[in-house]
Formats: structure tokens, sequence, C-alpha cells
């Protein structure tokens, strides 16, 4: 198995189980609190941070789409997730770009990459209540900005985890088609 597939495995693996403790409640339950801990301050921190926090996303956000682009020059890795771009665009609440690549369209992945990769990324609850998170990236010259809903950062994640593994899935069939 090469490097890239085993990180994609485990990227998704990881950020999948912790999606599913979170969604079933898994700190009030008995398992978690008869759990002993090396260093109990980690346990206190993991009550009191929560496992769905708007900083698990941006985790989420850098193993699943950060770390994937670092292989764009592999030739055996062909994931492109330009085709998120549209999906962004729809979610996304407010906008700006003065790149000039972005001209004809802002490309968002590119934009999302950069600010998480930098911590550019701000996470706030408007005066609706609703959860919300700022992406930034800029340059000396250039600067870009979106926010969406942090709920619509987890639809995003989704949509990553689909790509990846159609990805996997392909080139699983390719080696067995190309075994047989």
């Amino acid at each position: 198995m090469e490097q890239i597939d085993s990180y994609l495995y485990q990227a998704l693996s990881t950020t999948c189980l912790i999606a599913e403790l979170a969604n079933n409640d898994y700190l009030s339950s008995d398992h978690f609190n008869k759990i002993k801990f090396t260093n109990k301050q980690y346990k206190e921190i993991i009550k009191q941070s929560g496992l769905g926090n708007p900083a698990t996303l941006q985790m989420f956000l850098y193993a699943l789409l950060v770390i994937p682009y670092s292989y764009k020059d592999n030739k055996h890795f062909d994931i492109n997730f330009s085709e998120l771009n549209p999906f962004i665009n729809n979610i996304t609440i407010d906008s700006y770009s003065n790149y000039e690549k972005d001209k004809d369209g802002i490309d968002y992945i590119r934009h999302l990459r950069n600010a998480v990769s930098h911590s550019k990324c701000n996470y706030y609850v408007d005066c609706n209540n609703i959860c919300m998170v700022e992406f930034y990236d800029s340059d000396n010259t250039h600067k870009c900005y979106f926010k969406m809903k942090t709920s619509d950062v987890g639809l995003l994640l989704e949509k990553i985890q689909k790509i990846i593994i159609k990805y996997l899935d392909n080139k699983l069939t390719n080696n067995l088609d190309g075994n047989i």
C-alpha cells in the first residue's frame, strides 16, 4: 500500500470514529466515565471541549483536505477536490476575493486549504444564535474571505470523505482488475 493510501484510510477512520462518538453522545456514556486516563487533565479537557466542536472541524479539514493536497504531484494520486467549489459556493453566506485567479469565481478549495493550513479560521455564534465559521486567506496584496454555518462545514466534510472513498475504491478495483 502506498503511503498516501495508508494515510487516507487512517484519516477517514479517525474522523469517522470521532464523528460517530460525538453523534452518539459518547462523553455521557458509562464507558467514557469508567475510562482511566494516564493524565486526568486530558479527560477533563475532553469533557469541557466536547468531541464535535469547531476546532475538531478544523482538524478534520486539515486531515482530509490539506494533507492529501500535499500529494498532488504524485502521479498515482488523482483526487480532484475542485469539484467541491460549486457546493461551497452554495453554502457560503458571504464571500470576497480580490485574487486575479478568482475573477471568474472563487477557488474555495484553494483558499480553504490555505486558511486551514495557516489557522486563519474564526468561529463564533451570530446574532441569530447560529454557529458560524469564517475563512481567511491572504498574501501581501490579495485577500479572500468567506463564511458559512459550521453545520455546513460538516456537510462539506461528508462530501470530502465520499471523494476520498471513491478514490480508494477505484484504486482498489483497478488493482484487482490488474491482478486478474
